[in-house]
């Protein structure tokens, strides 16, 4: 990419911008009077729970042999980091810094790269639990049966165990830790051994989530292990979401927050929540915050000699073993400053020209890492970013140091870059004045206040959305803070009251029976039917829930037919069933949401195609019933009592699956009443349950039906209801469920040779549909 021209200017090599622009004198240091360690500190620990793009896991250039970490050529995935003339530290320039591109997404044609996100996107405490099935069963603690997450017990700091265990593919922990032989911790982010502040907030909120398991346990002794650890995970998760939203983004975005983020107005399943390609970047501004050493405090808050310089606290975990646990460092972080970012001193060198050089062959350079991987996602110049803001786009020195309020740096920039536009999005915004009260500048709080907005708003766990905690506990969850959670799981008694501002011990301090305890009693479980019901097997409850949904249909099948028999067999009578079925969907606790009701909104003639999962079908669709729908089902049906009965006085028209020509005759005549009565007709067109998922093939009945009758089809799909209801593994809890009515399909002109077309073109759109919004409702989080 280097030399290839861009608005008419070749591209600057990373290093060489870094060099130019981030690079400072030692002495120049200075520290952030108005924040303390720990705000740059939560923002790492909360970037780890949004977004990680993970590298390619090939080593080797494809098609080659020399491993990229000592190879410079540039062969995909190996992108190295060229050395520019008159390096300061490397002055081999045939050297290279390796660099690794992110691993892309499989994708057809020549269509753009898109880089994988291996995280959840959501503030969901992933950082603490993982993204995936695998790596959260790994960090339970199934032994004990309490809800619980692993520790490892072999180490301790006065009773309180140390994070597990969990090897890395390099192993780089076993290299920094030398004789001592410690290797990484295992967590919830595979990079919460990268730095010892870091790993100890891992353990602060492991050992927080096992307090809250416990104190649960005490309340509801009932609750079996998975109900325990679901819910202190759902805890957790509220406090790390109130922590950043009160406490911290305030503070990061200035005057510039409640403008960004305005107050909370509910979920809204229209906002799309993913995180943007452009975010990974811009959270990196903290890296320009954090200091060249590693101050720890004792008991008393002295400093603990001597500092750690930090390019030796890489993958140090063996410290936070062998050297006093966690609450040093905590200490440190609320009683330090972070590093002030300012143009004259933007990242120390410790992390420019030392990262990780205890475990890598050469120091890496962090600012131009981060250019490098700007790059390599193909993210476009500074200006795009100032214009998708609707900020202004600066041209030449004078406008660009208008931006900057500094024309000596905005002639360095260009000098290097020839234009604004071309400038790496990191270091442009990075570069730029703080706002009031903020610690980044117009741009960033731009592109991070969006994205914030966004996973708060397009998260329907969010703590403050209706029906996610009662009020009462909403109440209670208002009052957590991050001092109290490590008040609760540290030996330390006194802490900062405010925990991101700048406090020097003891001013700012209070002893932690001044600050205010989480109230878990809102949690305590008063209904003597649940506590039945958990202390029963999963089986039982299951077969109980089953018996009393079947008793259920087929008494109020007694008091719809009686409504029914003095209009006869009539397709009205559908009103009555469907009004007695639904209170049904509030017992279970099942929340069935409709999306695409426009497409129903039509007075003519049509097919209904859903798709068929189980029993609770039945429930379901009488969510979206319209007026005059005539359900088609199996013979079998009639014969089922009262439910037979009310079904066929309400019109349901049945088939004899095993009489073929008698079917057809009768979907023949029902194609000849479509217009004649102003029908609608529903109908199953897999024939049969699948209760595995995904989709069977569909039977052309329906097909050859709207062909013959000229009317349109309207595909109707059922999210999965594998999050709340599963026949085998006898699961049956509230959950929620989604119906995603699709555009009709119009068959106006088909013959019978368009329907095995037309029938495959229907499921392919049905089994994509199924697969979106069944993804939204499956998963630990979302």
């Amino acid at each position: 990419m280097e030399g290839k021209r861009f608005s008419g200017f070749p591209l600057p090599l990373v290093r060489q911008v870094s060099n130019k622009i981030v690079r400072f004198p030692p002495e120049q240091l200075r520290m952030d009077q108005q924040r303390s360690l720990m705000f740059m500190q939560w923002g790492q620990f909360i970037d780890h729970d949004l977004d990680f793009s993970p590298e390619t896991p090939a080593r080797v250039p494809f098609g080659g042999e020399t491993d990229c970490d000592t190879s410079c050529a540039k062969e995909p995935p190996c992108f190295p980091i060229q050395i520019p003339p008159n390096d300061p530290r490397i002055t081999n320039r045939r050297d290279c810094l390796p660099f690794f591109r992110s691993a892309a997404t499989c994708t057809r044609g020549r269509a753009v790269r898109e880089q994988i996100k291996a995280l959840t996107s959501f503030l969901d405490g992933s950082v603490v639990y993982g993204s995936e099935g695998a790596v959260a069963e790994r960090l339970r603690d199934r032994s004990s049966q309490r809800g619980l997450l692993a520790v490892n017990h072999n180490f301790t700091d006065r009773g309180r165990a140390s994070m597990p265990f969990g090897p890395m593919r390099k192993e780089p922990c076993l290299k920094a830790s030398g004789a001592a032989r410690i290797p990484c911790f295992l967590a919830g982010d595979t990079r919460a051994s990268e730095m010892l502040e870091l790993a100890c907030m891992h353990t602060l909120f492991v050992q927080e989530h096992n307090r809250l398991a416990g104190k649960l346990r005490s309340l509801n002794p009932h609750w079996n292990d998975e109900r325990l650890c679901q819910e202190a995970r759902k805890i957790l998760r509220a406090m790390i979401q109130i922590i950043t939203y009160r406490d911290y983004l305030p503070l990061l975005l200035g005057c510039r927050f409640r403008r960004l983020i305005p107050r909370y107005q509910g979920y809204n399943e229209s906002v799309d929540s993913r995180i943007s390609n452009v975010f990974t970047l811009a959270f990196r501004f903290a890296h320009a915050s954090i200091p060249p050493t590693v101050r720890r405090l004792d008991e008393y808050c002295r400093p603990i000699t001597p500092e750690i310089q930090l390019r030796t606290s890489f993958f140090a975990v063996w410290r936070i073993i062998q050297e006093g646990g966690i609450d040093p460092y905590l200490r440190s972080l609320m009683a330090n400053q972070a590093k002030l970012m300012t143009q004259q001193q933007m990242v120390v060198g410790e992390l420019q020209d030392q990262l990780f050089e205890q475990v890598e062959r050469i120091g890496f350079d962090l600012a131009a890492l981060n250019m490098q991987r700007s790059r390599d996602h193909g993210l476009p110049g500074y200006n795009s970013w100032r214009k998708f803001c609707g900020l202004s786009q600066p041209s030449g020195v004078k406008s660009f140091g208008h931006v900057l309020r500094n024309r000596n740096l905005a002639r360095k920039f260009l000098k290097l870059y020839g234009t604004p536009k071309n400038i790496d999005i990191w270091i442009g915004a990075l570069a730029e004045p703080f706002v009031k009260g903020g610690r980044v500048g117009p741009l960033m709080a731009c592109l991070i206040g969006t994205q914030f907005r966004n996973i708060r708003d397009g998260d329907r766990f969010w703590w403050q959305n209706a029906g996610v905690f009662t009020p009462r506990q909403r109440c209670s969850l208002a009052k957590i803070s991050l001092s109290r959670i490590i008040c609760d799981n540290t030996h330390i008694t006194k802490v900062s009251r405010n925990i991101f501002r700048a406090n020097r011990y003891p001013r700012g301090f209070v002893s932690c029976s001044q600050i205010p305890k989480l109230d878990l009693t809102p949690w305590k479980s008063k209904s003597t039917k649940e506590q039945v019901l958990y202390q029963v097997k999963p089986a039982f409850r299951f077969f109980c829930k089953m018996t009393f949904y079947k008793l259920w249909l087929f008494t109020i099948s007694i008091g719809a037919a009686i409504l029914s028999i003095p209009r006869g067999r009539n397709v009205d009578n559908m009103m009555f069933l469907r009004t007695l079925t639904m209170p049904l969907k509030y017992i279970f606790g099942i929340q069935i949401v409709v999306k695409g009701k426009e497409n129903l909104r039509t007075k003519k003639p049509f097919v209904l195609v859903l798709n068929h999962q189980t029993s609770l079908d039945i429930l379901v669709m009488m969510e979206i019933l319209p007026r005059r729908c005539v359900p088609i089902a199996k013979k079998e049906i009639l014969y089922m009592g009262t439910f037979g009965l009310a079904c066929w006085l309400a019109g349901v028209i049945f088939i004899d699956r095993k009489r073929r020509e008698e079917s057809i005759s009768t979907l023949t005549e029902v194609a000849h009443s479509l217009h004649k009565d102003n029908l609608r007709v529903l109908i199953f067109p897999e024939g049969t349950r699948n209760h595995g998922g995904s989709m069977l093939p569909f039977k052309r009945g329906a097909f050859q039906l709207a062909v013959k009758a000229q009317v349109p089809i309207i595909p109707v799909v059922f999210s999965s209801y594998n999050n709340f209801y599963n026949q085998k593994e006898k699961k049956f809890t509230p959950g929620k469920m989604i119906i995603q009515i699709l555009p009709e399909v119009e068959t106006l002109g088909l013959g019978p040779d368009d329907v095995p077309k037309l029938t495959e073109q229907v499921r392919d759109s049905m089994l994509s549909a199924y697969q979106g919004i069944s993804g939204m409702t499956n998963g630990a989080s979302h």
